[in-house]
């Protein structure tokens, strides 16, 4: 056996028989015996940071969907206020004035301003109304707002 080495010589006689008894034996890091208590907990400590951090975005995610519910119906009503003002038409808003009102949902409420537009260089007998709704309500106990915009012509 010249210039090479024996398994006797690199894991010793009583390991060697073994290996050459099972070729599957060659894996020495594994135990049979199974996880220690050790790490289990340390296992359990991370799968708990992981739920924690994940359970942090709940409250976070639950307020972005009630904020994003809350701006589609404002915008909601709003076209709707937008709608009925056109269908009324030039006729019922041809002088400027201020009216409110609520909707049946009564979270919320409405402003509607109709006045003579400032149109630079046009003459100020034409027969244009600027339009403005806006729709109120009450978020985190302070008081939000959105208007809309629209022109009426005669």
């Amino acid at each position: 056996m010249g210039g090479m080495m024996s398994i006797e010589r690199l894991v010793g006689k009583k390991r060697a028989s073994s290996i050459r008894g099972n070729p599957c034996s060659l894996s020495v890091g594994i135990r049979p015996d199974g996880f220690s208590v050790l790490e289990i907990v340390i296992a359990m400590v991370l799968l708990a940071i992981g739920l924690v951090g994940v359970l942090h975005l709940f409250p976070v995610g639950l307020k972005a969907s009630g904020k994003a519910g809350t701006m589609s119906k404002v915008t909601f009503f709003g076209q709707r206020k937008l709608e009925d003002i056109k269908r009324e038409g030039y006729s019922a808003h041809s002088t400027p004035f201020v009216s409110a009102g609520t909707f049946l949902d009564p979270r919320f409420s409405w402003e509607e301003r109709v006045e003579n537009p400032d149109l630079l260089g046009e003459p100020p007998e034409l027969a244009v109304r600027k339009v403005t709704v806006t729709i109120k309500w009450i978020e985190e106990r302070k008081e939000r707002s959105e208007d809309f915009i629209t022109y009426l012509v005669e």
